[in-house]
């Protein structure tokens, strides 16, 4: 990306200008010539073997790079070079001569790049997946959040109707975060006024404090949360204390293998490596010893094919099949979570903890290879306590999972153990069959074993699951499912279920699903469902319709969604209808979002079969008041939202403008509200995210000093960012000499070089309120003044010249 880039294609201009002058003079003395020793500073993007490494700014003088933003270019190098390797760049100025840098710079004046040259001996293995970890790319240019933010999102809902369908009832919803430099504290619950109340109640949810350690992938949570799960071992609600090892802090590393092989080029060469038929990445390589790296692995077997071609034209082929589990470690990756407290019980209106009962929780996990890890786990309170181990590898037959377990429950005197063994295979690559998807498990339980002390069901002897899917000719998939399970008393029979789906895409666009299933448990009657499901888009018209047929229970329901991309102010709408052997219904569901709010209406009518009619109409509204402070304090309020924002504070010249941010889609994500500041939502902690404002709709002239951002949001965080115009002008006009046009002169105003055309008009911008001195072609004509009040685009007339 390139900006400020006039000064550039100026030089580009001068250079073609005049050959009569040019010939004589190199390109960077008639810039000299022309503009003196003036340096323009641009943003250009940097270079390594042909990757980008992302922008960083430059000053320029003609087509000399001259200057280069030492702290951006120190984190940069130091993400890619090794750290033996790794030469040190001044970074006691921000700019800083390229002659000094202890590296080899050049300035790619066609391209309009710089270019880096490091031998690529010298280069981590990190440089060769830029594209999938954008740390590299952002460096230097990511603005952190605000030290002080917090968010409080209200859902209010309201429903008047008659009871058949809810009755009248009044529900709000609120959901808030305070962060102050990294501790957050959250707080969500609701208010409930309803006909199936007595009287109208509050209800307090989740109440904690986190503080997450980035460097460490570490999360620390007090007050309400929740516990691991590995095994056997299922996750609980507590009021506590939990600490964890958070992967998605750290979303551009993945905690399991992505793939390691190792390959020889000898020669350079284009090399071109393909994961399951999908190019990835593209690349020219010198000679040397590679290693596949970062690969975006599925879960099941991959196929990895590396092209590469010498130019001698025969190309070398290298396959892999790498298998890979989303649930085995890689080596060396530790997981963990630890927890504290006491059970929290949601089932009244109030949330209650499980008085004089100590609940511990505890697991880890560690990958010793690539291919395989281990891990145990650990539960008890003061009933009950549970203890396992949960062993994963990664073969190229499938994945395989091996677990046991142990259950003591005291007050009942019970106690058990179980075995687990499953088999995954999923043929992504088309090993055997492309698309292949198979999984067995095997459970096998002895004494009375229990994975929970609230379950209270018969025991369990034996279980058998089987599942199997595998694409049917080009356009349709099939999912088999079947179960067996044995009670350990004889007397309760078994439990058998069978189940299957069949997926269909007769045209584009168009989906059919077909369901059946049979389930038949302990001494009850034999279950049977048969269902069938449809949905019809239409792209062109942003929509789609849905029917849904229910065979067992008698009911349909057919849809129609008008959606709208989440473009502000444009209505998103279903209409559906169902019928059943009780009712009919209609029902409507529209929503629009704005800046400040997204409001939501829905109505429904219901025929009930030989009775009577009812009718229900609702209203919605969700909206966020956010605030945060860095450097000074800004608020906004804006569309719903739950996790990390961004907030835009404008300067007072562009509080009666309007201003557009453009981020996640072609739509605006918001623009100027009625009052307070600019706010985008839902950002996604430890993501990357580009903002670019879209300055078209400002009055005409109007500039920003900055217009794209790069964030980088922390767990419920808030950023503030600064707009401001440039404060400068931009001037137009003609000049004549002796009543005839000057054209194509190379003029200055004050610091600000411009040349004329041939009828003699000129423009020019970022011009500032001053009195400067008219040059022409290096001559002083005369002095300009701009009126202080001035604005946007000033016409200054004619400028009438003397001379020759």
């Amino acid at each position: 990306m390139i900006s400020n880039y006039r000064p550039i294609l100026f030089v580009a201009f001068l250079s073609q200008l005049s050959p009569l002058t040019a010939y004589a003079q190199s390109e960077t003395e008639l810039f000299r010539s022309v503009f003196g020793e003036v340096n323009y500073e641009a943003q250009l993007e940097l270079i390594l073997h042909g990757k980008s490494l992302g922008d960083i700014p430059v000053k320029l003088q003609g087509s000399q790079l001259k200057y280069i933003d030492s702290v951006i270019l120190n984190e940069k190098i130091r993400g890619i070079v090794k750290d033996e390797k790794y030469k040190l760049v001044d970074t006691s100025k921000k700019w800083v001569a390229t002659s000094t840098i202890p590296y080899t710079l050049s300035y790619d004046s066609k391209a309009l790049q710089v270019v880096l040259d490091i031998p690529v001996e010298s280069l981590k293995s990190v440089f060769y997946s830029l594209e999938e970890n954008p740390k590299i790319k952002y460096a230097g240019q990511t603005i952190e959040a605000a030290p002080f933010a917090g968010s409080i999102n209200y859902l209010l809902d309201k429903n008047f109707g008659d009871s058949y369908l809810g009755g009248d009832s009044l529900t709000l919803n609120i959901n808030s975060f305070l962060n102050i430099k990294t501790y957050v504290l959250q707080l969500n619950g609701f208010y409930v006024d309803d006909e199936d109340s007595s009287d109208p109640y509050w209800t307090r949810r989740d109440f904690s404090l986190t503080k997450d350690f980035e460097s460490s992938r570490l999360r620390t949570r007090l007050g309400d949360t929740t516990t691991g799960r590995l095994g056997f071992m299922q996750s609980k609600a507590i009021g506590g204390f939990n600490l964890r090892k958070q992967f998605s802090i750290n979303p551009y590393e993945t905690p399991y293998t992505q793939g390691e092989k190792e390959f020889q080029i000898v020669r350079r060469s284009n090399v071109s490596t393909y994961v399951n038929g999908t190019l990835v990445k593209k690349e020219i390589l010198p000679a040397g010893n590679y290693r596949l790296s970062n690969l975006p692995l599925v879960n099941g077997i991959n196929n990895v094919r590396v092209e590469i071609d010498d130019g001698s034209g025969v190309k070398q082929l290298l396959e892999f099949n790498i298998p890979t589990s989303l649930s085995i470690l890689k080596r060396g990756e530790f997981d963990y979570s630890l927890s504290v407290g006491r059970k929290s019980d949601d089932s009244g209106k109030t949330r209650s903890y499980v008085d004089n009962n100590e609940f511990y929780s505890g697991l880890v996990q560690y990958g010793f290879t690539d291919l395989f890890s281990t891990g145990a786990y650990y539960q008890k309170d003061d009933k009950f306590q549970l203890t396992g181990l949960y062993n994963g590898i990664a073969t190229e037959f499938g994945n395989f999972f091996l677990g046991n377990a142990y259950s003591d429950y005291k007050n009942f005197n019970i106690s058990g153990y179980a075995t687990s063994l499953t088999w995954q295979f999923q043929d992504i690559a088309g090993y055997l069959l492309e698309n292949l998807s198979f999984t067995a498990r095997y459970e096998v339980f002895g004494g009375d074993f229990r994975a929970t002390a609230d379950y209270n069901g018969p025991s369990i002897k034996n279980n058998y699951q089987l599942n199997l899917s595998f694409p049917i000719f080009s356009h349709s998939s099939i999912n088999l499912g079947a179960g067996h399970e044995e009670y350990r008393d004889s007397g309760n029979g078994s439990r058998n279920f069978i189940r299957t789906s069949l997926n269909i895409n007769p045209i584009n666009n168009l989906n059919i699903n077909l369901y059946a299933a049979s389930t038949k448990d302990l001494n009850n009657p034999t279950d049977h469902s048969v269902s069938a499901f449809l949905t019809w888009s239409f792209p062109s018209h942003n929509s789609y319709v849905s029917m849904f047929r229910d065979f067992e229970n008698k009911s349909s329901r057919i849809s129609y969604t008008k959606d709208n991309s989440n473009e502000l102010y444009k209505p998103r709408y279903t209409v559906s209808a169902d019928d059943d052997e009780v009712n009919s219904r209609l029902n409507l569901s529209a929503s629009m979002p704005t800046p400040m709010a997204d409001y939501f209406f829905k109505a429904s009518y219901a025929h009930e079969k030989n009775g009577e009619d009812y009718n229900q109409i609702g209203f919605g509204i969700s909206t966020t008041s956010l605030f945060a402070y860095d450097n000074g304090l800004a608020y906004a309020q804006s569309r719903s939202n739950t996790n990390s924002f961004a907030l835009f504070k404008t300067k007072e010249s562009l509080k009666d403008q309007k201003l557009i941010i453009k981020s996640t889609s072609v739509h605006a994500d918001t623009q100027t509200p009625l009052f307070g500041e600019l706010a985008i939502t839902d950002m996604v902690p430890y993501q990357y995210r580009e903002v670019q404002l879209d300055p078209t709709a400002l009055d005409y002239g109007t500039t920003l000093e900055k217009e794209k951002f790069v964030l980088y949001p922390t767990y419920q965080s808030g950023h503030l960012i600064n707009i401001s115009d440039n404060g400068l002008l931009s001037l137009k006009g003609k000049i004549t000499r002796n009543g005839r046009p000057v054209s194509l002169e190379i003029c200055q105003l004050g610091e600000k070089v411009f040349f004329t055309d041939r009828e003699g008009y000129f423009f020019v911008d970022g011009v500032d309120n001053e009195t400067s001195l008219l040059k022409i072609s290096g001559k002083e004509v005369k002095n300009i003044s701009i009126n202080q009040e001035s604005r946007g685009i000033i016409d200054i007339g004619t400028i009438e010249i003397e001379g020759n």
